[in-house]
């Protein structure tokens, strides 16, 4: 898309723009709906010969985590796709402040991230919901430290989360980190 402008007509850009997009958006639901049956399996049985047989195409497919995944990793592509337009915008005004391309190209990335940036939280969250209905022991957290517990020392910090759990897991231990 970089090198073609100017070799081909706006509206043949714009078109070609477009196809791009839209075989990398499908390119994507087919990566994650595998991936989400990998996390979530729905629509299919066992053999007797031990070998995972097809039920439902349509629950292999949708299965329960797909949407929130196929959402939250599209989001993402659009967030980091907005940061760097608009890191390369920032670039070129901090080198010419009159730059009516850059001016335009940062606002259209800072636009961006302000839409698709409040959207990915609430993703996020919604498939963390998910998760924890469907895999509860990958949200598993540390437990909070001892109250005597001091986060960081002269030679290592540590990290614990306070995430409240309706069940109750097994103590992991928190996480050392070397300074």
């Amino acid at each position: 898309m970089l090198f073609g402008m100017g070799r081909v007509s706006k509206s043949l850009h714009v078109v070609a723009t477009g196809i791009v997009a839209a075989g990398t958006l499908v390119s994507a639901f087919w990566i994650l709906a595998v991936n989400s049956w990998m996390h979530t399996p729905a629509g299919f049985s066992i053999n007797d010969a031990g070998q995972f047989v097809p039920d439902s195409w349509f629950a292999i497919v949708f299965n329960p985590s797909f949407p929130f995944r196929l959402v939250h990793m599209v989001l993402a592509a659009y967030l980091t796709t907005a940061l760097v337009v608009g890191a390369v915008g920032a670039f070129r005004l901090l080198r010419e402040r009159t730059n009516a391309e850059a001016r335009k190209m940062f606002s259209m990335a800072m636009w961006m991230v302000a839409v698709v940036a409040p959207l990915q939280i609430v993703a996020g969250d919604l498939h963390g919901l998910n998760t924890l209905e469907h895999q509860p022991v990958k949200v598993m957290a540390p437990p909070p430290p001892p109250e005597d517990y001091t986060p960081c020392s002269g030679t290592s910090c540590r990290c614990s989360a306070r995430i409240p759990r309706p069940v109750p897991y097994a103590r992991l231990s928190s996480v050392a980190v070397p300074d």
